[in-house]
C-alpha cells in the first residue's frame, strides 16, 4: 500500500513509532551494515526527532558527525543527534532527514 508524504511524514514524527528503512550500502564498505533495519522514533518539537536501534535500549542514538563523513549509534541528543523530518517529492511516502546539526553550522539548506 503506498502512502502520501504526508502520511510518512505523521509516521515519522509519532514519538515511540517503528520504522521501517530503505536499505542502503555504506558507500566506503558497501558489506557494512548502515541500520538495523527498523529504528525508533523520539519526537521532539517543530518534526525533528532523534532515532535509536530498537534493539539496543540502552544503545545511542544516530548521529551524523561534523564533518558528514560518518555515522554511528553513539549520539546523545545534541544537535549532531536531531533530525528534520521534511516532505520530499517523486516517491510515494518518502521523507527527507536533515541533520539539525549541520542545518545550525550552515552546511545543509531547507528546500
Amino acid at each position: 500500500m503506498a502512502v502520501s508524504s504526508q502520511q510518512g511524514l505523521r509516521l515519522l514524527t509519532t514519538h515511540g513509532a517503528l520504522v521501517q528503512l530503505h536499505p542502503f550500502a555504506d558507500a566506503v564498505a558497501p558489506a557494512r551494515r548502515v541500520h538495523p533495519g527498523v529504528v525508533r522514533v523520539t519526537s521532539l518539537a517543530d518534526s525533528r526527532i532523534i532515532l535509536s536501534d530498537p534493539s539496543q535500549p540502552n544503545g545511542g542514538n544516530l548521529k551524523i558527525g561534523p564533518n558528514g563523513h560518518r555515522a554511528d549509534w553513539n549520539g546523545g541528543r545534541g544537535p549532531w543527534a536531531r533530525f528534520e523530518v521534511a516532505a520530499s517529492t517523486g516517491h510515494d511516502g518518502a521523507v527527507q532527514l536533515r541533520s539539525v546539526g549541520h542545518l545550525e553550522a550552515g552546511r545543509s539548506h531547507s528546500p
